[in-house]
């Protein structure tokens, strides 16, 4: 039968309203104004509806059929139109009524809640008549003694089927109230208020100022302003990560610069260094009253010489001292030194005996200096 029915958000289902059988798609052919629908369809505006159910083809004698094999309870067997008027939903408020401290008015209505859902508050500061700034939500915190205005919107999708009845008149959208917020009454923000007096007025309720500031003007500029501030943004990452990735590619490359070891008398000679006999032993002169003097021949090398600016540990060896002098080209290596008493010299010979002739071994020195009578144990004992 025809039918009136109120305005829901959720809507009405086809089946529902004409009453149709669960299998009915296998028989019928309904439309809505003239356009097929389906089983999913609803109807969700406000508005009349013209509704035809019409047989399928072939099903009885009316639509090509040869029998009636399916026809109307009263033996119709032609098309049913019915009607479905779905009537507007209507509120009624009475007015505003201001709040307390510098909260916004609240409605007059016993129906406050159900309006919420179907309306918007659209609320703007104003001076001297004018609006200021950006529409603010309503969750936003009011500035203390400030004028403002506000007023209820119908949301988009509801337009055309909810009104409001204000001053005798349905509206979808209500005239502005104009409303002023009290004197904040205690504007050192010592009980929790805010210090700053509130919001700034811009969308979201706007910010005190800091980083919720900075990101309220980024969201309020153009769409070109934005583009152009992301494209900078991109930019200086990239520049800050390509200055990293210079620094270690830099970094790796000194690390990996190698590093040879060198004559103690050229390192001498190339750093205004004196160095002495070798019966005298060697002394490096860090101070500028020291001049340069002749460079006498030591037999000595200069270990991780890369080093000695750096205070690190640095070696002054003599050559015939090391059982394997190729060792000294490898500066990446650790080089380990051995200071020994001279009753324990001839443990050295095991020592010896474990190392292969590739390893460049003087075994004819270590076994001259190692012998107590040699001429430089001698010469310890006369010093």
């Amino acid at each position: 039968a025809d039918q009136v029915n109120i305005f829901d958000a959720e809507g009405f289902g086809l089946s529902a309203v004409a009453n149709m059988p669960t299998n009915w798609k296998s028989y019928f052919e309904v439309t809505v104004d003239g356009n097929v629908v389906d089983e999913n369809y609803k109807f969700t505006k406000a508005g009349k509806y013209s509704i035809q159910i019409a047989f399928k083809n072939g099903v009885n004698t009316a639509n090509g059929g040869e029998v009636d094999n399916v026809v109307w309870e009263d033996r119709d067997n032609t098309t049913y139109t019915i009607t479905l008027d779905i009537q507007t939903l209507e509120f009624e408020i009475s007015g505003w009524q201001n709040g307390t401290g510098n909260k916004r008015p609240t409605l007059l209505s016993d129906e406050k809640s159900e309006i919420e859902k179907y309306f918007d508050y659209e609320i703007y500061q104003v001076k001297d008549g004018q609006i200021i700034g950006n529409v603010i939500l309503p969750t936003a915190t009011l500035k203390y003694d400030t004028n403002y205005q506000i007023s209820l919107k119908v949301k988009n999708e509801y337009k055309g089927s909810v009104y409001l009845k204000y001053n005798g008149q349905l509206v979808d959208e209500t005239e502005t109230y104009s409303f002023k917020t009290e004197v904040n009454p205690n504007p050192s923000g010592g009980d929790g208020e805010d210090d700053n007096n509130g919001t700034d007025g811009k969308p979201n309720g706007g910010s005190n100022g800091g980083m919720d500031s900075f990101v309220e003007d980024i969201k309020n500029m153009p769409s070109y302003l934005k583009w152009i501030f992301i494209g900078i943004i991109v930019l200086l990452i990239l520049l800050i990560i390509f200055i990293i990735i210079l620094l270690i590619v830099k970094s790796s490359k000194n690390k990996n610069t190698p590093q040879q070891a060198i004559p103690y008398a050229q390192y001498a000679a190339n750093n205004g260094q004196q160095a002495v006999s070798e019966n005298n032993g060697a002394a490096n002169a860090n101070t500028e009253d020291i001049k340069p003097k002749e460079v006498v021949n030591v037999r000595g090398t200069i270990v991780n010489n890369y080093k000695v600016g750096y205070k690190d540990w640095t070696f002054v060896i003599k050559e015939n001292d090391v059982l394997n002098l190729n060792v000294l080209e490898a500066p990446q290596e650790r080089i380990l030194f051995y200071a020994l008493k001279e009753s324990e010299a001839k443990k050295v010979k095991k020592l010896q005996n474990q190392i292969t002739p590739a390893d460049g071994v003087d075994t004819d020195k270590i076994d001259e200096d190692s012998k107590p009578n040699s001429k430089l144990n001698k010469k310890k004992r006369r010093k």
